[in-house]
């Protein structure tokens, strides 16, 4: 499912010049299977990359969706290396309609 929002994405990112980046989705790990809404965990992860793609710094950007499985938990981050968030903002970021 992961593979498949970031291929649906690569097009964006090709468009503006953002390399994409992936950790941990073709090795043993990247096929899990977990009891979850795959829906809302697809809405999430396009929205992180594409708040990833809007703020990402001009030079040399890149983006990376990474899947790592700890012990019995499955962690999914994106990161980039855009402005980040102001360490004031961060208490906020999950408020709704809240922009820093």
């Amino acid at each position: 499912m992961l593979t498949d929002v970031l291929n649906g994405f690569q097009f964006q990112a090709d468009a503006k010049g953002v390399a994409i980046r992936r950790s941990g989705l073709d090795d043993a790990h990247g096929n899990v299977l977990v009891a979850t809404s795959g829906v809302a965990i697809e809405r999430i992860v396009a929205n992180l990359l594409d708040n990833a793609l809007k703020y990402r710094t001009n030079k040399e950007p890149w983006i990376e969706l990474r899947l790592s499985h700890e012990q019995d938990r499955i962690r999914i981050a994106v990161a980039d290396n855009g402005i980040g968030i102001a360490a004031a903002d961060r208490a906020r970021i999950f408020d709704e309609f809240y922009r820093a």
